[in-house]
C-alpha cells in the first residue's frame, strides 16, 4: 500500500503537477463564488431587516416575505446563470477561456452594485440577481472546461472534481457570513453579505494576469506559437517539459485535423446536433440534468428557511453551517475514491442510496409528520461524494471535440433551467398556503433520483484513465456505453514517435477487430 508521501513525490502534490494545480486553483474560484450566492442568499431570506425592507408587516410588526416574492428572489439568479451559460459558448469562441472570465467579472460586479444600491426596490433587487446569475452561470461553463484543457489526465478527475469542493467551501463562507450578519438591525444585514461577493469577483479578475490561455483554444484559432508558450508555462517545471510539450501539441494538432475533416472549418451550432455529436449532447445536458433533480436544491437554496420553519437545532443560521461543512467533507472524500472507483459505479450507487432516504423521508412525512433534517444532510454527504463533482467531471470529459465549447454550454444551460424549476417550485410545494405537502416533496425527489440512476447506467461511459483524445475517438467509433472500461486504445495511441496520433488505416482496423471480438466474446459468455 503506498504511504501519504507517494502523493507528494509522485501523485496528485507531486512538484511535475504543482505549476498546473496552481492555475488550476485560480481558476475554480469561480466556484466558490458560485457556492457562496447559494448559500448566503438563503440566510439573507431568513434575517429580520431583509424581510423588513423587502416583506410585508402586519400591525404587530412581523414581516414576512411572501412566496411569490420569495420564489422570484431565489430563483430568478438561474435565469440568469441559464442566459450566461449559454452566452458563454460565442464568447469562449472567441475570446477564449479568459475572455470568459473576464465578462463573467464584469458582470458580477455590476450585479452586485445593483442588488445592494437601492434599499426595498423589488425591480432593481431582481435584475441584479439575474446579472449576478450570469456571472455565475458563464464561470460554471469555462471554469470546468478550463480546468480539464490545463492539467495532465492523471488527475483531471481529481481536479475538475475540486469545482465541487470549491463551491462547497463558499456554501461554507457563505453560511458563515450569514450568521456573522444576522443580528444586526440596519441594511448590513444582508448589504454585506451581498457585496462580499465582489471579493471572489476581484480574486478572479486579478487571476487573469497570471493564468495561462486554454492552449487546446488556441490550436483551434490557428495560434500554435502562443499554445506552445502556453504548455511551457504549464509544464516548464517538469523535468520532461520538452517531451510533454511536443506530444500535446501533436495531438492537439490531429485532433483539429480529424475535425477538420469531419465537420469543416467552422464549429456551427447545427454541427451540434449532427449525428457524430448528438450523444455527446445527450449525456453532458443529461448528467447535469440528473444532479440538480436528485433533491440536492431542496437543501442548498431552503436549508436556513426550513430549519426555521421546523425548529431545528437552537439557531437555523448554525443548522447551515453544519450541513454545509458536512458536504465540504464528502467532496474531500470523493478525492480519494474517484479514480479508484470510476464515475460509473460511484454515480449508481450513490444514487441508489439517496433515492432510498429520500422516499423514506417522504412516506414518514405522509400525515403532515415532519421529520428532523438527519437524512437531508446525509443525502448531501452521499451526493457530494459522488454526483457533486462527477456530474462536472463526466460533462467536461465527455463534451470532447471541436463543438466542446458548445455543448458544455448548452449542458450548463439545462443544469441552470432545471435548478431554476426546483428552486422556483419548491416554495409553492412546501408552503401550507399553496400544495402544503411539506416533506412528503422528498416522494417526487426520490422517484427522479431513481432515474437518474436508470440513466447512468444506460448512458454514462467510464472514462477514468481516459484522454481527452482517447475519449474523442471512442465516440467516433461509437464504442457500446457499458464497453468503455474494456475498449483497448493503447496500439492506436502508442504510436506517437513517428508524428502520428493513429497508427494509420491497417492499425486500426486491426485495433478495430481485435476490440469486437473482445465484446462479442463477453456478450456470449
Amino acid at each position: 500500500m503506498r504511504d501519504l508521501s507517494y502523493i507528494f513525490k509522485e501523485g496528485l502534490l507531486s512538484p511535475k503537477y504543482r505549476t498546473p494545480l496552481f492555475y488550476a486553483s485560480i481558476a475554480v474560484f469561480g466556484a466558490v463564488l458560485y457556492g457562496y450566492d447559494g448559500t448566503y442568499f438563503t440566510s439573507v431570506l431568513a434575517t429580520r431587516q431583509f424581510k423588513h425592507d423587502y416583506g410585508a408587516c402586519n400591525v404587530e410588526g412581523e414581516c414576512k416575505i411572501s412566496s411569490s416574492d420569495e420564489s422570484i428572489f431565489t430563483s430568478i439568479v438561474f435565469v440568469g446563470e441559464f442566459v450566461g451559460a449559454l452566452s458563454s459558448a460565442p464568447i469562449g469562441d472567441y475570446f477564449g477561456r479568459k475572455g470568459c472570465f473576464i465578462t463573467a467579472c464584469a458582470m458580477g460586479i455590476i450585479g452586485t452594485i445593483l442588488q445592494s444600491v437601492m434599499v426595498g426596490n423589488h425591480p432593481i433587487f431582481i435584475v441584479g440577481r439575474m446579472i449576478l446569475g450570469i456571472c455565475v452561470g458563464i464561470m460554471s461553463n469555462a471554469t470546468p472546461l478550463y480546468l480539464s484543457e490545463v492539467v495532465p489526465t492523471e488527475i483531471r478527475a481529481a481536479v475538475v472534481g475540486s469545482w465541487q469542493c470549491l463551491l462547497a467551501l463558499g456554501q461554507v463562507i457563505g453560511s458563515g457570513v450569514g450568521l456573522g450578519s444576522k443580528s444586526r438591525n440596519d441594511t448590513g444585514a444582508y448589504r454585506i453579505p451581498i457585496c462580499l461577493n465582489l471579493i471572489f469577483v476581484f480574486i478572479i479578475l486579478a487571476g487573469q494576469f497570471i493564468i495561462p490561455e486554454s492552449p487546446r483554444w488556441l490550436v483551434t484559432r490557428d495560434k500554435t506559437e502562443k499554445a506552445e508558450k502556453a504548455l511551457w508555462k504549464i509544464h516548464g517545471a517538469r523535468p520532461d517539459a520538452q517531451a510533454c510539450v511536443d506530444d500535446e501539441m501533436r495531438q492537439y494538432n490531429q485532433t483539429k485535423d480529424d475535425e477538420l475533416q469531419s465537420s469543416g472549418k467552422d464549429a456551427t451550432w447545427a454541427s451540434v446536433f449532427a449525428a457524430d455529436n448528438r450523444k455527446k449532447l445527450f449525456v453532458v445536458c443529461g448528467v447535469l440534468i440528473c444532479q440538480q433533480i436528485s433533491g440536492i436544491q431542496i437543501v442548498f437554496s431552503y436549508i436556513t428557511v426550513i430549519a426555521q420553519d421546523l425548529e431545528l437545532g437552537s439557531d437555523p443560521f448554525v443548522v447551515t453551517i453544519g450541513v454545509t461543512v458536512v458536504e465540504l467533507g464528502g467532496v474531500i472524500c470523493s478525492f480519494f475514491i474517484v479514480n479508484r472507483y470510476g464515475r460509473r459505479p460511484l454515480l449508481m450507487y450513490t444514487g441508489m442510496i439517496m433515492a432510498v432516504f429520500l422516499l423514506i423521508m417522504g412516506f414518514m412525512g405522509v400525515g403532515n409528520y415532519t421529520t428532523p433534517s438527519k437524512s437531508d444532510t446525509f443525502n448531501k454527504v452521499v451526493l457530494a461524494m459522488a454526483w457533486g463533482p462527477l456530474a462536472w467531471v463526466c460533462a467536461s470529459e465527455l463534451s470532447g471535440g471541436r463543438v466542446k465549447n458548445k455543448i458544455m454550454s448548452l449542458g450548463t444551460g439545462c443544469f441552470w433551467i432545471s435548478a431554476f424549476v426546483v428552486t422556483f417550485t419548491l416554495p409553492y410545494l412546501y408552503d401550507e398556503e399553496y400544495a402544503g405537502i411539506k416533506s412528503m416533496v422528498s416522494l417526487i425527489y426520490g422517484f427522479l433520483c431513481s432515474l437518474t440512476v436508470v440513466f447512468v447506467y444506460f448512458c454514462i461511459p467510464e472514462t477514468r484513465g481516459r484522454s481527452l483524445e482517447e475519449i474523442i475517438y471512442m465516440f467516433d467509433k461509437m464504442v457500446p456505453t457499458r464497453h468503455w472500461d474494456e475498449f483497448d486504445t493503447t496500439h492506436i495511441f502508442a504510436v506517437d514517435e513517428k508524428g502520428q496520433r493513429f497508427g494509420g488505416e491497417e492499425m486500426e482496423h486491426v485495433e478495430n477487430n481485435e476490440n469486437e471480438h473482445k465484446l462479442e466474446k463477453k456478450e456470449s459468455a
